[in-house]
């Protein structure tokens, strides 16, 4: 009787290390495991195509309209961009343009919307094809929050005029925004043109690019004239700003009424006309973080 207690107990003690060895091993599993993350609804859909085929010498084209729904549209800003990475019709014909030709992107809006329509570019197809066999892109779409730097908010932002906004977050992407008074924008473009009348000073080394290009170009220079405008000087060498938008000292939205922009210029009207000074400007950039990118492929498109 007590060696069939003993070895009870021992079959006990065994099976609850062992049973504890498992829960273990699992937590472990669990907690190296990557977790499975849901794609984006996102749903790529073709319009209309308008077919430029030529047997002439002149270069002919195939726009492809097409229209992208579903939920992840109504939870982004937009579509920054639609890039074609590959695309060949039924011949095998290689239709592919640069990427850039090949793309479209657009400015950002602040108003959601449930379906973006863009359109892309490609090569002229062959004479004999019947459908594009297979074109396959990706969708960027526009998600920024703060904590992914995609939206960087100025307050005040009137008070300071005629300088660089001091931006920690704005310097961090390589991008520089300049709020210029019309007085200051009057002022700057005098020292620049005197600058240019001196044959010993470089204007654009002093000035740097982005301003250079401002007061060196005709229709910069008639931009600047408009009192009732914010006027804005972006250096953005990586291409990051994607919009401007004004909330007033509250956070309401003030509504854009005309948008100018001549390389790095903009100049923006808002209802109303001039804010008050307590108007925040809002930046919208995108960095790794703040665009979604969503491939897709599409096959055996009917040509017209």
């Amino acid at each position: 009787m007590a060696r069939q207690l003993r070895t009870r107990s021992i079959m006990r003690v065994v099976t609850i290390f062992w049973a504890l060895v498992g829960v273990l091993c699992l937590a472990a599993a669990q907690g190296t495991a990557p977790k499975a993350q849901r794609a984006p609804d996102v749903r790529v859909m073709v319009g209309d195509i308008t077919d430029k085929r030529t047997t002439g010498d002149f270069p002919g084209e195939c726009e492809i309209h097409l229209k992208i729904i579903g939920d992840a549209i109504a939870d982004s800003l937009g579509v920054r961009a639609v890039h074609v990475r590959s695309v060949v019709d039924d011949t095998g014909r290689d239709l592919m343009k640069t990427e850039e030709e090949s793309s479209s992107s657009d400015s950002i809006g602040e108003e959601s919307k449930t379906s973006v329509e863009k359109t892309v570019t490609v090569k002229n197809p062959s004479r004999s094809a019947k459908f594009i066999r297979s074109l396959e892109g990706v969708v960027e779409l526009f998600q920024p929050t703060a904590a992914n730097g995609g939206v960087v908010i100025e307050k005040r932002f009137m008070a300071r005029p005629n300088q660089p906004l001091a931006s920690p977050a704005l310097k961090k992407w390589n991008v520089e925004v300049t709020y210029f008074t019309r007085e200051g924008f009057e002022a700057k473009k005098k020292e620049f043109e005197k600058l240019q009348e001196s044959e010993t000073s470089d204007a654009a080394e002093k000035f740097g690019k982005a301003l250079a290009e401002v007061f060196g170009s005709i229709l910069g220079g008639m931009m600047g004239d408009d009192e009732n405008s914010l006027r804005f000087v972006i250096n953005d060498p990586d291409g990051r700003v994607l919009d401007l938008a004004f909330k007033d000292a509250k956070g309401k939205p003030i509504k854009i009424e005309s948008s100018l922009t001549s390389g790095p210029l903009r100049s923006i009207g808002l209802e109303g006309g001039v804010p008050p000074p307590d108007t925040q400007l809002v930046i919208y950039l995108a960095t790794p973080d703040s665009i979604k990118t969503v491939p897709f492929k599409l096959e055996n498109i009917p040509l017209p």
